[in-house]
């Protein structure tokens, strides 16, 4: 997913610049990755202008500090970490606070809403502290 390495390097840019919003071509990984990301509060939106094919993402601070600048890109070619049901359930259980988040069959989910619908997936990424 190299894809995914490039948006979140963006995004790490626009955050060291103290940027508004970054733009970058579009396309349907990324539409879906920051679809997720602005439900689960991450970032304040994104717009996708037809005409340009380009996307816009507006970048969220709390008391000036960036909220999303420590993602821990996963999912790589030769290292690919699938996470079953039981995996999921274990995860919950333990201590570890950290959002991450699966390519699913369903889309992009994160592991609540995947064990919601009760999927499993691939491991793509995870934002820390």
């Amino acid at each position: 997913m190299r894809n995914l390495c490039f948006l979140f390097s963006c995004i790490k840019i626009g955050y060291i610049s103290r940027k508004s919003y970054v733009s970058l071509r579009g396309n349907k990984i990324y539409i879906s990755t920051l679809n997720i990301l602005y439900v689960k509060g991450y970032i304040r939106g994104f717009y996708l202008d037809p005409n340009l094919g380009t996307i816009f993402i507006f970048l969220k601070y709390y008391k000036n500090a960036p909220l999303l600048f420590n993602v821990f890109d996963i999912l790589k070619p030769t290292f690919q970490i699938n996470v079953t049901l039981v995996l999921l359930k274990k995860y919950l259980n333990s201590n570890i606070n950290l959002p991450m988040f699966l390519s699913t069959s369903r889309g992009i989910l994160d592991f609540q809403d995947s064990l919601l619908i009760n999927t499993g997936g691939k491991l793509l990424f995870k934002i820390g502290c």
